[in-house]
């Protein structure tokens, strides 16, 4: 992540930006396949599967063929 700090502190002047908010305890969830674009209620699967384990959503980033979230990385693997 600092690598990733220090790119953006370095666009700080081009960009004109105030403050970059930054965490470690974050982690993307992905599922992929072309299927997807086929069948139906995957998204839903995705998002049921997560509620019932209590995971919240931070984010969520679609296409055809993939649905990434992003969750609190200690929710990433099961108790």
């Amino acid at each position: 992540m600092l690598k990733a700090r220090n790119v953006i502190d370095g666009l700080k002047k081009e960009i004109g930006f105030r403050d970059v908010i930054a965490t470690e305890n974050i982690g993307k969830l992905s599922i992929v396949g072309v299927g997807m674009k086929s069948h139906t209620g995957v998204a839903g699967k995705l998002f049921e599967t997560l509620a019932e384990a209590g995971v919240n959503i931070d984010m969520i980033s679609t296409s055809e063929i993939k649905i990434s979230v992003v969750i609190e990385l200690a929710r990433a693997s099961r108790p």
